[in-house]
């Protein structure tokens, strides 16, 4: 704040009489465009640019192959709104499974689209090098 009570906005360096003490963009514009850069540069995205579509498709295609390397047979809805989006079988025991992509923030919190309800088994999220199984694959192995 200079002399005459002006600050520099922290995005656009416009000069600005400030309003409260903590201010530091010149408009709600400014400040949301700063929020808006800040989440979209430090989240780790999974797939970068692609529609949400696709990205739905790629994290289903993802699990499946995942879940038939650990033994499973794995069936894909036909559907785009069915209450699950696979349905799996090992040893004659049948699963739903729900699948969501997240992201990871630079200090490693996973975040995701929350999915409640009991419409499936397991939840599983895509992240860009992992997959995250809620509960635990192995819990479900354990059941039968």
């Amino acid at each position: 704040q200079d002399l005459f009570g002006f600050r520099r906005c922290l995005l656009c360096q416009e000069r600005y009489k400030s309003a409260r003490k903590r201010q530091m963009f010149c408009s709600k514009r400014c400040g949301d465009e700063s929020a808006r850069r800040k989440y979209h540069e430090t989240k780790i995205q999974t797939f970068p640019g692609l529609p949400a579509p696709t990205i739905g498709a790629i994290s289903e295609l993802v699990v499946a192959a995942d879940l038939m390397k650990m033994g499973f047979s794995v069936f894909r809805s036909m559907s785009p709104s069915c209450q699950c989006d696979l349905a799996v079988l090992k040893n004659n025991k049948l699963w739903r499974v729900e699948v969501t992509t997240g992201n990871v923030s630079p200090t490693g919190r996973v975040s995701h689209a929350s999915k409640t309800g009991n419409a499936f088994h397991l939840l599983a999220v895509v992240l860009r090098e992992r997959i995250i199984y809620k509960p635990d694959i192995g819990f479900l192995e354990m059941l039968g």
